[in-house]
């Protein structure tokens, strides 16, 4: 059977974007089992700056630990260094679909469609992505393409549970079906050696991390007696990164873990961020990669967990857009 894609459909989602149909030369390779109708993409946003902001982000550390770096842009914008890489991967994806023959070096790729949801760093995504599929076409002029995104709110493509009636999240049900307090407390034992090395780095915790514990946990010990903060009258906080208690939360439709493993596996991520932007960072690759092991367990324990992947990924909109 002849070869003959008929559609590109890059679709980068959760911060998402997504292309779609892209029209491409015929006859360039023959295939078993049928005819490529379209390429899909299913990719998140480029290097970022961390969401939280510096005030929120400084509660997690000693006073006396190196503060955060500066990454130019404000809390969870792509960086331009973000943008940069992305654009790379677009120039790698476009540089196999020609050696491969599925795309005309000599032709800019027909009816290519973003899809985005309206977060800065999505959406500057999608133009870095966007730029390098288009980069390599042989052509006096440039190729143009589209970004689809909704001009308010939030995608329901991209955040079913956000939007949808149907598709709500239920703290209750959330924290059912991944972890109460003490559950959560025996699934951190597992990744013990992990939080032991991001305390190393962060000499948590706070004063404000003793005095506002996370909701619905239990109690955190309180400061030791005797023991003043540098500069205050108030008891310090001997109170350790492995020693914060965790619970699981829906706010705003997000099902997430908060406390002790949410900071754990935020701080994992920004080690890895920091590391992909240039800036330094106090763990080497190899801890980078094995704090993330704590970062993805986390991920996998919320997004897996049976309520929180069907509400999430009953969203019919996701099928009506791909059968396009």
């Amino acid at each position: 059977m002849q070869y003959s894609p008929t559609n590109l459909l890059l679709l980068l989602v959760t911060i998402l974007i997504s292309l779609t149909p892209c029209s491409f030369v015929a006859g360039a390779q023959e295939l078993s089992n049928g005819v490529l109708l379209r390429v899909v993409i299913l990719s998140r946003h480029g290097v970022r700056a961390p969401t939280q902001s510096t005030d929120v982000l400084n509660t997690w550390r000693n006073t006396k630990t190196p503060g955060w770096p500066d990454f130019g842009v404000p809390p969870g914008y792509l960086t331009p260094k973000g943008e940069e890489l992305v654009e790379k991967m677009g120039e790698y994806y476009r540089a196999y679909l020609d050696h491969n023959g599925l795309s005309d070096p000599a032709h800019c790729p027909d009816g290519l469609l973003i899809r985005a949801d309206s977060d800065e760093r999505t959406v500057m995504t999608a133009h870095g992505l966007g730029t390098g599929l288009v980069s390599n076409t042989d052509k006096p002029f440039r190729c143009r393409f589209a970004i689809h995104e909704l001009a308010n709110g939030v995608d329901p493509l991209f955040h079913p549970s956000e939007v949808l009636p149907d598709c709500k999240l239920d703290k209750t049900d959330v924290e059912n079906a991944v972890g109460n307090p003490d559950e959560l407390a025996q699934f951190a034992k597992n990744y013990q050696p992990q939080l032991d090395a991001e305390q190393d780095i962060l000499q948590c915790c706070s004063q404000e991390l003793c005095e506002h514990q996370p909701s619905d946990v239990a109690p955190i010990l309180p400061p030791q007696p005797d023991q003043p903060m540098p500069g205050h009258g108030s008891r310090s906080c001997l109170l350790r990164l492995q020693q914060l208690p965790s619970c699981a939360d829906a706010a705003k439709g997000q099902a997430s873990i908060k406390g002790g493993l949410g900071i754990a596996q935020s701080f994992a991520e920004i080690m890895l961020l920091q590391y992909a932007q240039g800036v330094p960072v106090a763990f080497d690759k190899g801890k980078i990669l094995d704090s993330l092991r704590l970062h993805v367990a986390v991920f996998d324990k919320v997004q897996r967990a049976d309520i929180v992947a069907q509400r999430q990924g009953a969203n019919h909109e996701l099928s009506t857009f791909l059968a396009i």
